[in-house]
């Protein structure tokens, strides 16, 4: 089905506002240039899409022409060329029941519609009911999920990036040596658990080698006597060396008598 020229105008000012800029991929919201449509390899190529067949009760109205990129768009077609409405409202119906959850969680985790879709194998269903299959009421709604979701993950890559240099800093900073007993160190730990201080700073992290950062992380218990000398090495050695006040205490006792520690500051 071919649109005509005042329809693909109307259709790609709902995908983008400011047409002249740039729209969106009705899919994948990625941006699209007016310029280039069906224009294989070049950016923000397009192409329109009629969302029903004329046999199946489609139009060539606005209503009826999604605006995608070339990759959603060969997508959508190698699936099925033109399903009926009906049957994509019951395929997105079942697919609510059947994958919403799983299609929250991977939404949740930073995937797009795209992504989700083709791992469910629901790629012929419409944006629209996509964000439904995914929880959300409207556009507007998951747009606004859509953003939390970029925020959260351009925060976790900044971290991730930070604690690569700081850890780069550390080991030279200690020579490339464990701080508990000289050996090559190839682990760098925080002295106070990240999720406690939230801090990647120089002077939380220290270099460690295997057998120390193993023990730290191990669950400690009263018959674990290797373990329990080369954390108190650790200790020691950090205590002496950054001015801390770690101690190994006691976080419980089970009921057949096993005593299980950790590691803390002292009060």
């Amino acid at each position: 089905m071919s649109f005509p020229d005042d329809v693909l105008l109307a259709a790609w000012k709902v995908a983008g506002p400011e047409w002249s800029k740039g729209g969106k991929c009705e899919r994948c919201w990625k941006t699209l240039s007016w310029k280039n449509r069906g224009e294989a390899g070049a950016w923000g190529a397009w192409e329109a899409h009629p969302k029903t067949s004329m046999d199946a009760g489609g139009s060539d109205t606005v209503s009826s022409c999604e605006i995608l990129c070339l990759s959603c768009y060969k997508a959508t077609r190698e699936v099925t060329p033109y399903p009926s409405l009906e049957e994509l409202e019951t395929k997105a119906v079942q697919a609510k029941r059947d994958f919403g959850e799983e299609a929250k969680r991977m939404f949740s985790q930073g995937k797009n519609t795209v992504e989700i879709a083709q791992s469910l194998g629901i790629q012929d269903l419409p944006f629209e009911m996509l964000i439904e299959v995914l929880g959300f009421s409207n556009i507007k709604e998951w747009e606004r999920a859509a953003s939390r979701i970029r925020q959260k993950q351009r925060a976790k890559d900044k971290e991730g990036r930070t604690l690569s240099k700081q850890r780069k800093k550390c080991l030279q900073r200690d020579n490339y040596q464990c701080v508990a007993c000289g050996k090559e160190a190839r682990n760098v730990h925080h002295m106070i658990p990240y999720l406690k201080s939230h801090s990647h700073k120089l002077d939380n992290l220290v270099s460690l080698c295997d057998l120390h950062h193993d023990a730290i992380h191990c669950n400690l218990s009263m018959y674990q006597q290797k373990q329990i000398d080369r954390v108190k090495e650790y200790i020691k050695a950090v205590n002496k060396r950054f001015g801390k006040s770690l101690i190994l205490a006691p976080s419980f006792e089970t009921k057949a008598g096993t005593t299980y520690y950790h590691i803390r500051e002292q009060n």
